[in-house]
């Protein structure tokens, strides 16, 4: 029988208004500046009892970095792509690597980086390609341009593959403790079984094994849309992990203290990390 996961993320997001007014949050500074990107991840984690720090706070990161117009928004609404940067697949072949040195995604590693110096535990957010795509083109484009430039097109999610591996490995060594990977517009109920398998699913296990391949000890979170849609499509095993832990975080802490392997969970939601564990299972890749 396929396993199903419900995600309800977005209620989790809501930012309390009276927590913005008491503590003069400034929108979209979080988003800008990184010393209150620094300071608002470690206001949410106060805010939310939580055992982590996050970063960053938005899903246009990557985007932004491969030529997204991004609208950074307020407090009210998030960034969010404002007009497309490529009209065609010959405008996306243009497209340059990422910079890790400059701009916004310079800025969220930075912010890693001092959470990990003033003692927090940090979690970086990643979004797999599908995802990044829809900030960047026209869905209507993308899937039309799947379908008649196959080739052409795996062609560029390669490229896509390797630079989000190259923005996790950077992301870890600037002092990332867990990977959260995910890609909601790539998910199997938005793109289909035959999509998933060929492109965002596959793209996804790519990810996960080249990261695990270069990187002994980090956790990689894989969303749990995402981690049941790879099981329920024959691409990873899970196996269940019986934990006493009082919440989903404390499980996951209790993996970073046992030092000895790169870790692949999912079935779940990182920002769930608040809450008690259902059955008090963790879900690990089966190696």
């Amino acid at each position: 029988m396929k396993k199903t996961f419900s995600c309800i993320s977005d209620n989790l997001e809501n930012i309390p208004k009276e927590l913005i007014a008491s503590k003069n949050l400034k929108f979209p500074d979080i988003h800008e500046n990184l010393s209150d990107m620094v300071e608002f991840s470690k206001i949410m984690k106060e805010h939310k009892k939580d055992l982590f720090c996050r970063v960053p706070f938005c899903m246009t990161v990557e985007a932004e970095s491969l030529g997204a117009k991004i609208n950074m928004g307020d407090e009210k609404y998030g960034p969010r792509a404002k007009e497309y940067a490529f009209k065609n697949l010959d405008e996306l072949e243009t497209i340059k690597p990422i910079d890790l040195t400059s701009g916004r995604i310079r800025m969220v590693l930075d912010a890693i980086q001092e959470l990990k110096k003033s003692g927090e535990l940090p979690i970086l957010t990643v979004e797999g390609p599908i995802t990044i795509i829809s900030s960047l083109m026209e869905s209507r484009i993308f899937y039309k341009e799947l379908r008649k430039n196959p080739e052409r097109m795996n062609t560029f999610l390669n490229f896509l593959e390797d630079e989000i591996v190259k923005y996790v490995l950077s992301g870890i060594e600037n002092g990332a403790k867990i990977i959260s990977f995910g890609d909601p517009a790539g998910s199997i109920d938005i793109v289909g079984p035959k999509v998933f398998r060929e492109y965002s699913g596959k793209i996804a296990k790519n990810i996960i094994e080249k990261v695990k391949s270069k990187e002994k000890n980090c956790i990689i979170h894989v969303c749990g849309k995402t981690s049941v849609s790879l099981e329920n499509e024959g691409m990873y095993e899970f196996n269940p992990i019986n934990c006493n832990s009082e919440t989903y975080g404390k499980a996951i802490y209790e993996l970073i203290r046992e030092n000895t392997k790169t870790k692949i969970i999912g079935h779940n939601c990182i920002k769930k990390s608040i809450y008690k564990i259902p059955k008090n299972t963790i879900w690990e890749i089966k190696e």
